[in-house]
């Protein structure tokens, strides 16, 4: 819904990109290669745009039902033959393709979910266990995702990560600003700042 920033977030540029294509582009260097998105009635330009990155993509008809209503739409939508799958917000776009990368190295068949962390501080996303998908569809508890994950803390396993991407989100102008300083400073080739970025530095 944006509401604290005002306007559509996956449309907001980040350098060359905007949100989404950034998102859509770390999930596919990160090994996922056609990522389903969620979308909301209305929604055309996201959807065009969506469409010439031949992203696969679904409706979800309630988004006044919160974000959990999102996720039980996109996973209901999944394709059958998945041993696993992420959960990622679309305003978390600083994500590195190598975090994915070692989520899916970590999970094993039997573990219900992988959690990236940050400094000891879980982050997104999750990796989920294919098994959890009739749960997560059916959930329509309080607490949405993070309640039903919750469950699965004793026999998760959690992937410390030297990525603050995971727990970065862009929720209010501010962030946006931050984020934009992030991307201009990776993109000019200042390398140092870059890694310290990604050392959680900067």
């Amino acid at each position: 819904a944006s509401r604290r920033m005002g306007r559509s977030k996956p449309l907001l540029k980040l350098g060359d990109e905007r949100i989404i294509e950034r998102v859509l582009r770390v999930f596919r260097e990160g090994a996922v290669p056609r990522p389903l998105v969620v979308t909301a009635p209305g929604a055309a330009r996201l959807e065009a745009l969506l469409d010439e990155w031949d992203a696969h993509r679904v409706q979800n008809p309630h988004p006044e039902r919160g974000m959990l209503a999102s996720v039980r739409v996109g996973v209901k939508n999944l394709p059958d033959r998945l041993s696993a799958f992420f959960v990622h917000p679309v305003d978390m776009p600083l994500l590195a393709p190598a975090t994915l990368l070692a989520l899916q190295e970590a999970w094993r068949e039997g573990v219900p979910v992988v959690h990236p962390s940050y400094g000891g501080r879980r982050g997104h996303p999750p990796l989920l266990s294919a098994a959890l998908r009739p749960e997560v569809v059916a959930f329509d508890g309080p607490g949405g995702l993070r309640a039903l994950l919750a469950c699965y803390d004793e026999d998760a396993r959690h992937i410390e990560c030297r990525d603050p991407g995971v727990r970065f989100d862009i929720d209010t102008s501010a962030d946006y600003r931050r984020a934009r300083e992030i991307v201009a400073t990776m993109a000019a080739g200042n390398v140092s700042r870059a890694v310290a970025f990604r050392a959680g530095e900067a």
